[in-house]
Formats: structure tokens, C-alpha cells, sequence
């Protein structure tokens, strides 16, 4: 029988997350009720050579190689290689809940005003568990306004859309922004094309300390995300103060981090630009000046002494 949906999950393939992987690949081809095509696109060097041919050798998973180690490369090239009529993505750490695919592609074959359904999903970590939506209100709202309520969530997962390939081409995946790839994406879905929502959850993703867009090289890269979706808000100027309030923050961020190296220089000129970027940034965080003038005094008393 001839798939309905592609699955396209990037991965590393390495020892530490083996166990993670094949839980999400067999939560995928155990989905009843629809025929799913798992595509595994391994990227980067770091590879384990066991996993990696047991991947490749076997015969329910299509697999590709990039030897360039970076996740939205991957996320475009997996879906390059997709020959059916809806597709969607999974992280080698996430999986699928039993039979979830089958509804949302049900609902976005029947609706063809929709290039893209999302669904609901668990955000699993060692001390919580929560719907990534929330309740009905914030249902509500982004149903009512996708891009407004972006401001205020994130509403698309890696795995949480199933996309109409006729409408979302590979090519769409090849503008991206490392390590908020997601949200970049979903900035760009809800102003560029139809977006509709399933509040049913439908599928775990397991968060770590250790997720990429906590780690430190993530802070700049919020800046750059920023500075990308400007122009999506063309028809929006009324998100345009909550973009401002955003890029302040993102600098806000980056100079609290900067401060913590002791790196005075980058903390004033984040700092700075933080006051610069929103109106209402200085009262904010004016507390925050009086803690870099503090580490000012404090350095150069050190150094007169």
C-alpha cells in the first residue's frame, strides 16, 4: 500500500540517544489506520557506525547521510526526499502517541483550505508535564489570530504539524534560523500561508537541560530570529511594539550573559541596546543599570587599589 505521510527525522545517530531513536521510529511505523513512510536523515560525522548501518540496512526506513552536522540542513534535506502527499517531522528524542497521524491527516485531506494542521502535544521533563497549547483560551487564540499568538507561544513542535506537500514545498525549509528553527517557521507559516489546529495532543516531546536553544550560543541567535520575522509583519503594524519589547529582551539576555563572563564590554553594549530597542525597555530594566554601574565601581575600585 502506497504511504500517505512521510515522517522525517534527524538525527545524529549517536550511542547516547540510540535507545531514544528507535522509540520514536517504532512510534511511527506502528501508527494504525494510515500508511506512514519513516525517512532517518543522518547528519554530522559523530555518527555511531553500528547504528548507523543497522539504520541504513533496514528495510522499513529510507535513510540519507549529510556529512555536515547541522539540524535545519537536515530538516530540508529529509524533506526534499518526500514523495507523498502529506508529510511531518520528529526529533530522535520525541515520538508519536498511538494513532495520531491517522486523524490529523484525515482532517487535512478533508480541508483543503489548510496547507498545514497542528496539532497538541505533551512537553515532558524530569520535574513537569504539560500541554504545549495550554487550555481552551490560548486555543482560542491562536486560532483566532496564529500570529499574534506567537508572540506569547510557540505553537508549532518539530512533530506537531502534518504539511500539505503541494503546498509546502522543500524549498521552504532552506530559509531557517538555527536553534529556533520552529518558531521561524511557524512566524513564517502563519503569515504566508493557512494554518489550522487540532487541540488534541498528539505526540511527547521529552525536554532536556540540555536543549540547544537553552545553551548559550541560542542567545544570539534569538536576535537573529528576531530581526528575520521584521519583515513578515509587513501587514501587522500592530505587533510591531510586541516585536520591540521581544528584541529588547533578546538583548537583555544576551547582556545578562555577557555580565556572568565578566565580559563588561559586550554586557553595556547588549544593555544599551536593549534601551534602544523599546520604549519602555529603561523602566524595565533600570534595576539591571544599577547592577552594571555596581560592577563598574566595583572593578574599578580593584583596579585602583
Amino acid at each position: 500500500m502506497t504511504a500517505k505521510i512521510t515522517v522525517v527525522i534527524p538525527t545524529l545517530a549517536q550511542a547516547s540517544r540510540a535507545a531514544a531513536l528507535w522509540t520514536a521510529i517504532e512510534s511511527c511505523l506502528a501508527q494504525r489506520r494510515t500508511t506512514v513512510a519513516v525517512i532517518v536523515a543522518i547528519n554530522g560525522t559523530r555518527y555511531d557506525d553500528s547504528i548507523r548501518r543497522e539504520l541504513e540496512r533496514s528495510p522499513r526506513l529510507v535513510t540519507s547521510y549529510d556529512p555536515v552536522g547541522n539540524l535545519p540542513r537536515a530538516i530540508a534535506g529529509g524533506r526534499s526526499r518526500v514523495g507523498t502527499e502529506f508529510f511531518t517531522f520528529l526529533d530522535d528524542d520525541d515520538y508519536m502517541l498511538p494513532d495520531t497521524l491517522a486523524e490529523r491527516v484525515t482532517r487535512l485531506a478533508r480541508d483543503e483550505t489548510t496547507d498545514v494542521m497542528v496539532a497538541n502535544g505533551y512537553r515532558y521533563s524530569i520535574s513537569d508535564s504539560s500541554l504545549l497549547f495550554g487550555g481552551e483560551r490560548a486555543y482560542q487564540e491562536m486560532t483566532r489570530d496564529p500570529l499574534k499568538a506567537l508572540f506569547k507561544v510557540n505553537w508549532l513542535a518539530s512533530c506537531g504539524g502534518i504539511f500539505r506537500s503541494a503546498t509546502i514545498p522543500a524549498e521552504f525549509f532552506n530559509d531557517s534560523v538555527q536553534y529556533f528553527e520552529w518558531t521561524y517557521f511557524a512566524f513564517r507559516l502563519a503569515s504566508q500561508f493557512r494554518v489550522g489546529f487540532d487541540p488534541a495532543g498528539a505526540y511527547v516531546i521529552c525536554d532536556s537541560p540540555e536543549s540547544l536553544s537553552k545553551a548559550p550560543h541560542g542567545k544570539p541567535a534569538e536576535l537573529l530570529l528576531w530581526s528575520k520575522v521584521g519583515p513578515l509583519l509587513g501587514r501587522r503594524p500592530d505587533l510591531r511594539p510586541t516585536l520591540r519589547a521581544r528584541v529588547a529582551d533578546a538583548h537583555h539576555s544576551c547582556s545578562e550573559h555577557f555580565r556572568q563572563l565578566g565580559a563588561a564590554r559586550g554586557a553595556w553594549k547588549h544593555h544599551a541596546l536593549s534601551l534602544v530597542a523599546s520604549p519602555g525597555a529603561s523602566l524595565r530594566y533600570a534595576s539591571y543599570t544599577r547592577h552594571l554601574m555596581a560592577d563598574f565601581f566595583r572593578l574599578n575600585r580593584k583596579s585602583t587599589n
